[in-house]
């Protein structure tokens, strides 16, 4: 029988671009030219597409990131069939309220080439829903599932990968809406 993990509340969405500052600056003038900020542009599709751009994550994205926030109202519920498993609050995922971890949690870094003549920025959009994963195994062990999290997405942490025995999940179903949307730009030491 299947093992499916539910969770409820906001995730993000993001791509992590490579602009190169040539392009970087003809999205300036662009934003300049209709006196708003590049931000503005970026996500004003219509604008994008004269310049040749689908969407905002073809903006020369290197990387998407999907997350789940790590925060007390954002929900997890953990079934078997029609059984209840555990129902957690995402931030019990760090066990900072417990003597002891509950749950194994692995710290990720996305790593960043720095290329010369290129602007990085982080493009991306929040999300409101749910997201569900499913666990095929006949013997469901808790200690087996390990949730991956990466801090400062946005400035917030976020659950990036769930896997279980080793074994990345994808998501089988989400069902979300778009609340925002943002723009942070990465800068090196």
């Amino acid at each position: 029988m299947s093992t499916i993990i539910n969770l409820f509340g906001t995730g993000i969405r993001c791509w992590i671009c490579e602009i190169p500052m040539h392009r970087y600056n003809q999205l300036k003038e662009v934003a300049a030219f209709h006196e708003t900020s590049v931000d503005n542009i970026l996500f004003d599709l219509e604008i994008l597409q004269r310049l040749g751009y689908k969407h905002w994550a073809t903006i020369f994205a290197i990387e998407e990131i999907n997350g789940f926030l790590i925060e007390e109202k954002n929900k997890v519920e953990i079934k078997n069939g029609r059984t209840i498993i555990t129902k957690f609050t995402a931030n019990q995922i760090l066990g900072r309220e417990a003597f002891f971890k509950l749950y194994t949690t692995k710290e990720v870094d996305f790593k960043i080439t720095n290329r010369p003549e290129h602007k990085y920025l982080l493009i991306g959009q929040k999300e409101i829903g749910s997201y569900k994963y499913k666990v095929d195994t006949d013997n469901f062990e808790i200690e087996k599932l390990c949730f991956s999290f990466c801090k400062g997405i946005n400035n917030e942490n976020s659950v990036v990968t769930i896997s279980y025995n080793g074994n990345g999940l994808k998501p089988i179903k989400t069902d979300t809406i778009i609340r925002s949307f943002f723009v942070n730009y990465i800068s090196f030491r």
